[in-house]
């Protein structure tokens, strides 16, 4: 009850924090989510896919569906194979990959189905991105961006938390005293 309630940087907060796996996207965590976001509101998957940080998009997308574009001038890598594929519009075909569970395929095709209604070059745009981008390229972009969306709130990342905590307890017991002290002199 609760996830229709969220604004935008809560549900990025929840791939951001349960998502990845140190450094990289973890799939299936976040398929558990797109799955969540779609039962609690069908629209939320929406306003993520349209309105959350580009790189994520572009990755999470690529790394759940093949899209393939019915236009001769587009690569032949992406000409749609020979079997039945779903679409939106009559160019662009979506196809799961074998990893991405049903109903978080199903999720994101509705999705992309409000992105399109709102938004015929915002639709376009996002599946151009996806493919023709790099995915080790959008990995990176989409960590940084979360990195620095989780150090805004205080998260910082691993290398920075250890050299924080290098020193051992000796400095905090050290700050805990002068602050006891202050607080009996106050």
């Amino acid at each position: 009850p609760l996830l229709p309630l969220a604004s935008l940087p809560q549900l990025e907060f929840f791939l951001d924090i349960d998502g990845w796996d140190k450094d990289n996207l973890d799939i299936d965590r976040v398929c558990r989510w797109l799955i969540a976001f779609s039962e609690a509101d069908p629209a939320l998957v929406g306003r993520i896919i349209s309105e959350a940080d580009e790189s994520l998009v572009v990755h999470l997308v690529s790394r759940l569906v093949f899209i393939y574009k019915n236009d001769e001038s587009a690569d032949p890598r992406y000409w749609p194979p020979d079997r039945a594929v779903t679409t939106i519009d009559s160019t662009y075909q979506i196809e799961a990959k074998e990893h991405t569970p049903v109903e978080a395929f199903d999720a994101l095709h509705e999705a992309l189905k409000i992105l399109r209604a709102r938004s015929t070059h915002a639709f376009e745009a996002l599946l151009e991105q996806v493919m023709w981008s790099i995915p080790a390229e959008m990995e990176q972009q989409a960590y940084e961006s979360r990195a620095s969306r989780l150090a805004e709130k205080g998260f910082p990342e691993l290398g920075e938390s250890l050299e924080v905590w290098a020193a051992g307890a000796e400095p905090l017991r050290e700050l805990r005293a002068r602050l006891k002290q202050k607080a009996v002199q106050a």
